[in-house]
């Protein structure tokens, strides 16, 4: 039988640097020239979803002023924390006000799951060699 060269600790680094790139681009890259300003959540909405585990999702709405125009739109992300009344800062695109980021810590998870796998298989890979 032939000695394999496959070796999966390397796949899953190479998956774990990936999923740091990705992190890094929606916390740094994606709302590159975006403005920041204060926003009040209006309202929280229950929307069906199917890939969530209760079919439930939630989605939290904003107001907020750009250049004496009040805008309402719904943020991209939703957390527990979004309560009605809550003031929080967001980001929108001064080309289209419509268009916002905000309380999204997505890239954050990615990076810091992916980092973790990355370490943690080189750790693995180190003790292994030292064998």
């Amino acid at each position: 039988m032939r000695n394999s060269r496959f070796k999966p600790d390397y796949l899953v680094m190479a998956f774990a640097l990936i999923a740091i790139v990705i992190g890094a681009y929606i916390t740094f890259f994606e709302s590159e020239g975006f403005k920041k300003t204060k926003a009040v959540i209006v309202s929280v909405k229950e929307v069906s979803d199917p890939s969530a585990s209760n079919r439930i999702s939630h989605r939290a709405e904003v107001e907020y002023e750009i250049d004496g125009k009040t805008c309402r739109q719904f943020l991209d992300a939703w957390s527990p924390g979004c309560k009605v009344g809550k003031t929080i800062d967001i980001a929108y695109d001064p080309a289209d006000p419509m268009k916002i980021r905000g309380g999204s810590w997505m890239g954050i998870y990615f990076m810091a799951v992916g980092g973790a796998v990355f370490f943690g298989t080189l750790i693995v890979l180190i003790r292994k060699k030292k064998r």
